[in-house]
């Protein structure tokens, strides 16, 4: 998995930064399954912390969905990868051509993310756009422009950036909760309902997402829905700030429904004693 630099300081908005550099060495192969031809190239990859095929793939296929690949290539079965792995991934020339353009790209995304450790987004994302630019398919730095956006407050911008990045991984579910953050900014609170129902559809351990979408719904005037939603969060986390946070945006809609109860019951009840047979 890419490291990620964060600066988000509260719920709904993401501000999650990924470095993804890449560590490419040229030794030779010690089981190779078959020999390059030319124009091919079989090259060796150091796993990094927390990283999973999928992230490899993405790295140099610019596909993520192509992790099976990898695993196929190394005989890995259902293994799973640990830190100091050396892996073979095997690239033809569309892949060269891919991981030249991601390495192109991958200067001016640096650079962005120096920018934005120091405070500087609107330099930053002269640096993401570029990196776009070089790499149409790089997501990351769709979704690293749509961030900084949000940075500065430039909420439609952010969701036009996010909106790339979920061309491009449509099943990402972080992704997903970062267009709901700006959709749920700007008061688009419907919209944002959806981002975040995405958003777990594809991860359904997404607490930032299920806190989201329950004060969403809050805000959208949808008070069923958000009890319901702030009773999973508890569910999800019964002990932290946030968790508290939600009892106490959760105990004025129990009252509510509690009264509105009542009130149903009440006016059943008067009905019934006015009632008369014709």
């Amino acid at each position: 998995m890419s490291n990620k630099w964060s600066a988000k300081a509260s719920y709904p908005t993401a501000a999650v930064l990924a470095v993804t550099a890449l560590w490419v060495v040229f030794p030779g192969c010690a089981q190779k399954i078959r020999e390059p031809v030319p124009g091919e190239k079989v090259l060796s990859h150091v796993v990094k912390p927390g990283e999973s095929l999928e992230d490899i793939a993405d790295d140099y296929y610019g596909d993520p969905d192509r992790a099976d690949e990898i695993r196929d290539f190394n005989r890995l079965g259902d293994d799973e990868v640990n830190e100091g792995d050396v892996l073979r991934v095997y690239m033809v020339p569309k892949d060269l051509e891919t991981l030249g353009r991601r390495e192109r790209a991958r200067v001016p995304y640096n650079t962005g993310l120096e920018l934005v450790a120091r405070g500087s987004f609107l330099d930053a994302t002269a640096e993401f756009r570029e990196a776009a630019r070089l790499d149409p398919d790089f997501a990351e730095a769709q979704y690293n422009l749509g961030v900084t956006y949000q940075k500065l407050d430039a909420h439609d911008k952010a969701i036009e950036a996010f909106a790339r990045a979920v061309r491009l991984r449509a099943k990402n579910s972080d992704y997903h909760y970062a267009i709901g953050g700006s959709y749920f900014h700007l008061g688009r609170y419907d919209e944002a309902v959806q981002a975040f129902e995405k958003a777990l559809l594809f991860n359904p351990a997404n607490i930032k997402a299920q806190y989201s979408l329950a004060a969403a719904l809050e805000k959208d005037g949808k008070l069923s829905r958000a009890r319901k939603a702030w009773e999973k969060y508890l569910e999800m986390d019964s002990d932290s700030d946030w968790a508290d946070r939600a009892r106490s945006r959760l105990a004025p809609i129990w009252n509510h429904d509690r009264s509105t109860r009542r009130h149903r019951f009440s006016s059943f009840r008067r009905s019934e004693r006015n009632y008369r047979p014709r």
